[in-house]
């Protein structure tokens, strides 16, 4: 299966992986089919760095640890290949025209703005579980994982 990856849940196994964090099975579940190459998978092309920069924050904050700068990018760069170092990932490349319709978008809050771009670009389901946002909208096909 072929689809559009809302960067949420990879947030979800990311925080999983570093923190045992509990996610939905399903969505842990399409992560594991993900990466054992089942399916090939879209995200938009500043997913990588949004999901890197969040696990080196949380590391930095979780419950108080605060973990060293150096520790706390190690942890998030081992990421990396843990998530997108398998499987079959491609990068959704918007253009400047498409984040300045992602920023007239009166409907979606920025960043869904954008996740829903890439979805129109590449005509791909989108799955998520963020449906409430989406729901009412017939330009695309969605994927609910919860």
């Amino acid at each position: 299966m072929e689809f559009f990856l809302d960067k949420d849940i990879i947030f979800r196994y990311a925080r999983r992986i570093v923190f045992a964090h509990k996610m939905p099975k399903k969505q842990f579940d399409l992560i594991e089919e993900i990466l054992s190459g089942k399916h090939t998978v879209h995200v938009s092309n500043n997913t990588p760095f949004a999901v890197l920069n969040y696990i080196k924050y949380r590391v930095q904050d979780e419950r108080g640890l605060n973990k060293p700068l150096e520790e706390a990018d190690r942890v998030a760069k081992s990421i990396y290949s843990k998530i997108f170092g398998k499987g079959k990932w491609n990068l959704v490349n918007l253009s400047w025209e498409d984040y300045e319709n992602a920023c007239k978008d009166r409907v979606h809050e920025w960043e869904d703005a954008v996740q829903y771009q890439c979805v129109l670009k590449i005509g791909k389901p989108f799955a998520t579980d963020n449906i409430r946002d989406f729901e009412k909208d017939n330009a695309i096909k969605l994927m609910v994982v919860r």
